[in-house]
């Protein structure tokens, strides 16, 4: 037999049918004599409370920091490999081939150099910093420098060493990155 769902007609219950149901319900429900209602609801913000104590007690802060303090010294190592190459092609006289790198570089630099200032790393945020504005320069030159502003530039970035202090922070933080793991 075969119903469509135009002649399908559900009948209205009776009368009684809630109070029926309810009396199967409630028989189930009731509670057992000697127990409280007001004692339930006690416990329940206790064993809360206890959950929440316990949690506190049993992990450790650095938990929690150390995958983020792992990722920025990666991030941080890729970033100075990345910036190296512009250093070395700007160093080298290569200026037009590092601007479009120095410009994506940037935005980069900016957010590690904030990370490492917020992780304490002061050392790293100094170097960044002083990164960062060779970048600028770099990114915001001609496209064809003027021979003595190529040549003041070369000379700052060997005057400050920066190229020897990237090489150096890039590889304490793989060693870092390579002891964590």
């Amino acid at each position: 037999m075969h119903l469509e769902d135009d002649n399908l007609q559900i009948p209205e219950p009776d009368a009684q049918f809630e109070k029926r149901i309810w009396a199967k319900v409630s028989a189930e429900m009731a509670i057992r004599p000697g127990v409280s209602h007001k004692f339930l609801w006690l416990l329940i913000p206790a064993a809360l409370a206890i959950a929440f104590l316990v949690g506190r007690s049993t992990r450790s802060p650095e938990i929690f920091y150390l995958p983020q303090q792992q990722l920025l010294q990666a991030a941080t190592s890729e970033h100075l490999e990345r910036s190296k190459l512009v250093l070395m092609e700007t160093a080298n006289g290569a200026a037009p081939l590092a601007q479009a790198r120095a410009e994506q570089l940037l935005s980069t630099n900016r957010l590690l150099r904030r990370g490492a200032q917020e992780a304490g790393e002061l050392q790293t945020a100094e170097l960044l910093e002083e990164l960062e504005r060779v970048l600028l320069e770099v990114a915001h030159s001609p496209q064809t420098m003027q021979p003595e502003e190529a040549t003041a530039l070369r000379a700052r970035i060997r005057e400050q060493g920066l190229l020897f202090r990237v090489r150096l922070l890039e590889n304490k933080n793989k060693q870092n990155t390579e002891l964590a793991d």
